[in-house]
């Protein structure tokens, strides 16, 4: 979260129970959910995170940030048009 910039919000189990944490879910901008551990309330909360729109990702941490890091990002794409009879433009400067 730290290297991404990426705002956590944590929750345990033992802590909070899945309609708990499902309600207070659902009153934030939240647009993916790391499930560690799933416990009993994993299936609550994975069908009130795909009813809001929002990603779950179940997967179990793993220490190479290579792996790690895209789940986080978000995606960027970059285009460049280049006209079909070879007329090449000038591309911005960035």
């Amino acid at each position: 979260a730290r290297a991404t910039g990426v705002r956590l919000i944590t929750s345990e189990e033992s802590d909070e129970d899945g309609p708990s944490f499902v309600a207070r879910l659902a009153g934030r901008s939240v647009e993916r959910v790391r499930l560690v551990g799933l416990g009993t309330a994993g299936h609550e909360i994975r069908r009130t995170c795909h009813a809001l729109f929002v990603s779950v990702d179940d997967a179990p941490p793993v220490s190479a940030a290579e792996i790690e890091l895209p789940r986080w990002l978000r995606e960027q794409a970059v285009s460049i048009t280049a006209h079909r009879h070879g007329r090449i433009e000038l591309l911005p400067t960035i």
